[in-house]
């Protein structure tokens, strides 16, 4: 509360009159290959970190 927020990218209607594009890009990982990763590594450390946000 009290976050000034750009309207056009809190709503899609704004954002549609708006003219504006944003894309959404995902990156998927299958979880039993992140599974197989060592432990230790900074590779498996790093995907969690950004698939948990």
């Amino acid at each position: 509360m009290g976050e000034l927020k750009e309207l056009s990218r809190q709503s899609d209607i704004v954002e549609a009159i708006s003219g504006k594009k944003r894309t959404d890009h995902k990156l998927y990982y299958a979880k039993d290959l992140i599974d197989q990763l060592p432990e230790d590594s900074d590779i498996k450390r790093r995907i969690n970190e950004i698939l948990k946000g």
